[in-house]
């Protein structure tokens, strides 16, 4: 619990619910034996499913991962021969993604386990319940942006190992 403004106790709500619901998911995608991937693979397979080859940007946009987490977990997918990341022909500055023959394969799995649980939790919803999801996760999401870009100059990360006394 942490001291809300008016001096009563906060407890914590949203964030717990909204990561309880993440691992849910994630233990979901990994839970089904044809689909070998992470819950952050299984995302962007899913999205280059659903819109094709797209501008490495609208993946970053979509899913807001810090650009080195997205650029292993892309890493990781070509590995796998699913993805191929080309120079974007009309920006050779930015790369476009898209799906091989087998990642097409996995996609459309992941596409179709996803799109069956989302189906069963609609089914238990209102559509004002579904808007009221998106509008509050939609406010995490602003909120934990704006918080982060107000953090002020003095208040520097902490350098990487400083925190268990190793420099």
């Amino acid at each position: 619990m942490s001291d809300a403004p008016d001096g009563r106790r906060h407890r914590l709500r949203l964030v717990p619910n909204l990561e309880r619901a993440t691992h849910a998911v994630a233990v979901y995608v990994q839970s089904n034996g044809d689909v070998e991937c992470t819950q952050a693979e299984a995302n962007v397979l899913a999205f280059l499913h659903e819109r094709g080859d797209s501008p490495l940007a609208d993946v970053h946009a979509s899913f807001g991962h810090r650009r080195s987490t997205l650029t292993s977990v892309i890493a990781r997918l070509e590995d796998r021969k699913l993805v191929v990341r080309r120079r974007n022909p009309d920006d050779g500055r930015a790369f476009v993604l898209s799906l091989t023959r087998a990642g097409s394969t996995t996609a459309r799995a992941v596409s179709a386990h996803l799109t069956k649980l989302e189906k069963v939790v609609a089914s238990r919803l209102t559509e004002s319940d579904v808007a009221s999801f998106v509008k509050v996760t939609g406010a995490l999401v602003e909120a934990a942006r704006g918080v982060r870009k107000r953090r002020p100059r003095s208040a520097a990360p902490v350098p990487a190992g400083a925190r268990h006394g190793l420099r």
